[in-house]
């Protein structure tokens, strides 16, 4: 190997030490090494013994064959020059089967990985968010509840947060209901809202809905 290693030297070609037995490790050449190995097989099936006799041939169909990450062909790359030779159809024919049926493996396993760690995160985001959650309140058909007002417009941020009272006419899914407001204070007649942007009317405040503290959480201090 130090003899290898010192022609290398010689003839400025740089040399890599490939990790054997993870092929993931060595990049693109192992990408091309399961290509040259497979149509090796291929051609030497009837004497396996003889798959040396087929390097050559397999070695210049990959020189010719294109790549899309140089946009040319390994030979013309280095060359500068087509080369001119002789179609080797059977060739040419295994050795785009593989590379096809490596590009499907390797998508393949690229969406399987991608699934994976999109479930992982979706996990871990869920997991994230119950910490700080707590279980939405259950309401019934009929029950009067005060709605979270989603919309501020100019003049309305010192306004109340929340609008009502309304009545829940019908339960939905996700913990959402559709509720029918009950007398002509601000809001709109029917809307659909969540559980998240509810809570139950105090009844014994109707009158002062709009400063109630119990209602939007402010309390309001009157200076004489």
């Amino acid at each position: 190997s130090n003899d290898f290693q010192k022609y290398c030297d010689n003839e400025n070609i740089k040399m890599f030490q490939i990790t054997t037995g993870l092929p993931r490790v060595n990049g693109q050449v192992e990408r091309l090494n399961a290509i040259i190995i497979s149509v090796l097989s291929k051609l030497s099936i009837d004497d396996p013994s003889k798959w040396y006799r087929y390097v050559d041939r397999v070695q210049q169909a990959v020189n010719l064959t294109y790549s899309r990450s140089i946009k040319t062909t390994p030979f013309e790359l280095l060359i500068g020059t087509k080369m001119r030779t002789k179609d080797d159809p059977q060739i040419h024919d295994l050795s785009q089967q593989e590379i096809t049926e490596l590009f499907n493996n390797e998508r393949c396993e690229q969406r399987k990985q991608a699934k994976l760690q999109i479930l992982k995160i979706q996990s871990e985001n869920k997991k994230t968010y119950n910490l700080r959650r707590k279980q939405a309140q259950q309401y019934k058909i009929n029950d009067l509840v005060a709605i979270k007002r989603t919309q501020f417009g100019s003049g309305l941020k010192l306004k109340s947060k929340f609008l009502g009272p309304y009545q829940i006419t019908k339960i939905k899914n996700n913990n959402s209901y559709d509720v029918r407001k009950l007398t002509n204070a601000e809001g709109p007649i029917n809307t659909t809202t969540t559980a998240e942007y509810m809570k139950p009317w105090a009844k014994d405040n109707d009158a002062t809905f709009g400063s109630n503290v119990q209602q939007d959480g402010r309390m309001w201090v009157i200076k004489g």
